[in-house]
């Protein structure tokens, strides 16, 4: 996080998102837990006075990208999706999940079965945000699926319990993770 925060405009911004790493590993395996209350609702709130109510209860989530990242003369980043993994948690769980593995998937894997809609590459509009060469934070651009066999150069890895938009969830849901690692 870049701090101060000044403003809530564009959260992403602010934060620096992916680290080095060139490893292709095969599965994300954590232990994990899901509360999710039985009141199925989302709040909107900024933080800053905005709120509203809206129908349906958000998710948890996890995910793993693993992208080939490269910085043209501009300082612009690009980058090429090498692996992805992604589940939504959307009801509690009976206690503590151990050992769960989340396999990656590596290459364009638009055409699998396995394939959902939010395991697509990043919309230009909603860019997770790096520091390039120098120094300035701009926005990852995902161009394309990088061939299956490419090596990354960058991961991201994100626990979350929410999985809709910025300041939006359901109060109440909780999602624990512990005891988090690659699986080679």
């Amino acid at each position: 996080m870049i701090e101060p925060i000044k403003s809530t405009k564009n959260p992403y911004s602010k934060m620096e998102m992916g680290m080095p790493y060139t490893h292709r590993p095969k599965a994300l395996v954590f232990d994990y837990r899901v509360e999710m209350p039985a009141k199925a609702e989302r709040i909107y709130s900024s933080g800053f006075g905005s709120k509203r109510t809206m129908k349906g209860s958000d998710r948890a989530e996890a995910f793993v990208f693993l992208q080939y990242r490269w910085e043209d003369a501009d300082g612009n980043i690009y980058a090429r999706r090498v692996g992805t993994a992604r589940e939504l948690y959307g009801k509690s769980t009976a206690g503590w999940v151990n050992g769960h593995k989340m396999e990656i998937h590596y290459g364009d894997i638009t055409r699998q079965p396995y394939y959902t809609a939010n395991m697509g590459l990043i919309p230009k509009n909603k860019s997770y945000y790096a520091r390039n060469s120098k120094g300035k934070m701009v926005p990852v651009q995902e161009v394309g699926w990088a061939s299956a066999n490419e090596a990354p150069t960058h991961a991201i890895v994100m626990f979350s319990a929410g999985s809709g938009e910025p300041y939006t969830g359901t109060p109440g849901l909780t999602l624990w993770v512990d005891n988090v690692a690659f699986e080679n």
